[in-house]
């Protein structure tokens, strides 16, 4: 499921406000989109009600959205894919849930009603029905050691907040394991798997003069251009955000879903910034991707309307009058 709009009634910074997820000449829901503006200008909030519009489709209980404390409501629009409508059985190319906020939880309703238990059956069995991924300002790829192979088989929920960890779900652990897979494909086939040399052509395009090479006693094995190695937790904290925002959406992005990044920008260089939301794009292509930003270098990357200003970045104002 994308999203088409979404409306906030007294939720934090918010009174009434609407914004459309929607190109202005094609009407067609936007594949992209980049919210910017100051601090304290509600980006943050746009995201965690649009997560939390996920959480709400996708739990059979009550959930209490503890990060838009509020006594308000978020109202939001849905779109369907075709593959989503014969999951669901249905004709309707859009749904609407409103979200009532409140101390004790969420109460919800959706729009069509005949949609509610088809909805929920699917979203609790993930199947037919794409999620959100969401990776908030604070993600961290943590430094450990793994001792062992770990199968990795991850069943997500329909809404996941990643903020990275060790063991079973850490970011070195797939990656090991994806390893292991293609040698047991090379063992069994005669032919190597794809996986893991997938992710090392990933490395390759993202970071110049230096390459994976491949994987010893458990260790991602990083080499530099001079022919000198180090591990995966010896890469800087720029190297680190973008191999996980790219490799983690590899690995988690829901099909036909949404991905939702606050300040992506983090640690990344310029260069960095200016190709993260094409990289994203070509890892997870039936995927709507909307980011939250201080960055000029991001906002410019992507086409005047998808940029969304909550409130205007001075830089990017000076950019418009210049043009």
């Amino acid at each position: 499921m994308k999203v088409r709009r979404i409306q906030l009634h007294k939720v934090r910074v918010f009174q009434d406000f609407e914004v459309e997820f929607v190109d202005s000449l094609t009407k067609k829901t936007l594949s992209r989109a980049v919210l910017v503006g100051i601090n304290g200008s509600g980006k943050t909030t746009l995201l965690e009600a649009l997560f939390g519009s996920y959480r709400v489709l996708g739990r059979a209980e009550t959930v209490s959205l503890v990060a838009l404390s509020s006594e308000g409501w978020v109202e939001v629009e849905f779109e369907l894919t075709a593959a989503e409508r014969e999951a669901l059985s249905t004709q309707q190319e859009r749904v609407l849930l409103r979200t009532t906020l409140a101390a004790t939880g969420a109460g919800w309703a959706l729009q069509p009603r005949e949609l509610v238990t088809p909805l929920r059956r699917a979203c609790a069995e993930g199947k037919g029905l794409g999620g959100v991924l969401y990776f908030p300002a604070v993600r961290q790829l943590p430094p450990f050691r793994l001792e062992a192979i770990q199968k990795v088989e991850p069943r997500l929920p329909f809404a996941y907040r990643y903020v990275g960890s060790t063991g079973v779900d850490a970011l070195k652990t797939y990656l090991v394991y994806q390893h292991y897979l293609d040698l047991q494909d090379l063992d069994r086939t005669g032919e190597r798997g794809e996986r893991f040399r997938r992710i090392q052509r990933l490395f390759d395009r993202l970071f110049a003069g230096k390459r994976v090479a491949g994987v010893e006693d458990m260790e991602v094995i990083i080499e530099t251009s001079e022919g000198e190695q180090h591990g995966l937790d010896d890469l800087s904290s720029g190297e680190k955000q973008m191999l996980m925002l790219v490799v983690e959406t590899l690995r988690y992005a829901p099909k036909g879903g949404l991905i939702l990044v606050d300040e992506p920008e983090v640690s990344l260089h310029p260069a960095w910034q200016r190709k993260l939301l094409y990289t994203l794009e070509q890892v997870a292509p039936e995927c709507q991707i909307i980011v939250a930003t201080h960055s000029l270098e991001i906002a410019q990357s992507v086409y005047p309307e998808e940029v969304i200003e909550l409130s205007p970045l001075p830089s990017l104002e000076q950019e418009k009058v210049a043009a």
